[in-house]
Order: C-alpha cells, then structure tokens, then sequence
C-alpha cells in the first residue's frame, strides 16, 4: 500500500472574514492609496468602476471577482456598483498572509449561478450556508491561485527571531507567558 498524506502545517491554513458587506455605491466611493495588511474580495453584480495600482487601472464590471492582495497599494472609485466585498486573511501557521507580496490586482469571471449562490448564502441566517459561502471564498482564493500561478508558499518576511518568538508562543499558548519570559527562553533582551 502506497500512501500520501498532507503536510501538518498545510492544514493549518486559516481563511478570517474581518469584515464583509454588500453594498451599492455611487461616486462618492473613490479613494486614493489604500493599502492593507489583509486580502479583499470583490464579487461585483452590476455597475462599472475602476481599481488602480500604480499606472495602471483595471475596470470593475459585473460578472466578475477581484483580487486585492494584502499589502497592495491601489486607488479605487466608481459611478455606479454593486458588490459584495469581503476583507480576508488566508494565514500559514507561522501566520504569513498567502496573498501578501504579490503586488498586483487580479479578476476572474464569476457566472451568474455563482453570484446567486453567493448572494444566497451572503443573506441566510443558516449555519449551513456561511459554511458554503466559506466554501465559495476557499474555492474562488483557489481559483485566483491556479489561473494566476501564485507562489506555492507565501513570502516570508519575519526576521529569524521573530519566527521563533511567534513559534514559541504558539507551541505555549495555554501558558500565561510574560515578555521576560520568552525573552529567557529564547536568550533576547526584553
């Protein structure tokens, strides 16, 4: 017998909705130069806009989710639209945010069945349908990653010994840890 099995660390990858809403927006929604250390989801029904990074500027239109990557700087504004939006994390272990690093906003189609599911467990109040609207947002994350080819491991950017700080407290969560007291164990100053 020939058996594979998933990487424990792999099934430590964790999707948090910071916040999420559907709205209908009109020129007063413009801003210049956001940028965030989450992730946003923008599954647009209808209306037109525009997202930019640096020079350059993608269209919002209906029948299609967007990608805004953690840590992307872009500009944002419209006529007239409709979406649901959510702000997500998707976080590795070590807590890297997937998305982060990559700099550039994406889209892809979202059909109409799609957006009628999604606005149909966006709206229930049942338990069963926030789990398939969760499974919407892994499924479509999927999808931006396999059309796009994104890293298979998110970019790192912890220094040595916070990685082992933020591991040590992890492995030691159940423990009320002081600062002095990882500090001894990990042989840092306070």
């Amino acid at each position: 017998m020939n058996e594979k099995k998933a990487c424990p660390e792999k099934n430590t990858l964790d999707m948090e909705i910071i916040e999420s809403g559907y709205t209908i927006l009109d020129e007063r929604w413009h801003y210049e130069n956001e940028c965030n250390p989450f992730s946003r989801l923008y599954f647009v029904k209808r209306g037109s806009g525009y997202l930019r990074e640096g020079e350059k500027e993608i269209r919002l239109s209906g029948g299609y989710v967007y990608l805004i990557p953690a840590d992307c700087e872009f500009s944002y504004g419209c006529s007239e639209l409709e979406k649901i939006f959510f702000h997500i994390s998707l976080t590795t272990a070590e807590k890297y945010e997937l998305f982060s690093g990559l700099k550039k906003i994406y889209s892809l189609p979202f059909s109409k069945a799609e957006t009628d599911e999604l606005f149909e467990c966006y709206f229930s109040d049942n338990y069963m349908d926030f789990l398939r609207l969760k499974a919407i947002l892994y499924r479509t994350a999927a999808r931006f990653s396999k059309e796009y080819n994104f890293p298979p491991e998110p970019i790192k950017k912890y220094s040595e010994t916070v990685e082992k700080t933020m591991r040590f407290i992890q492995e030691n969560v159940r423990i009320n840890l002081s600062v002095k007291e990882v500090s001894k164990e990990l042989f840092i100053s306070e």
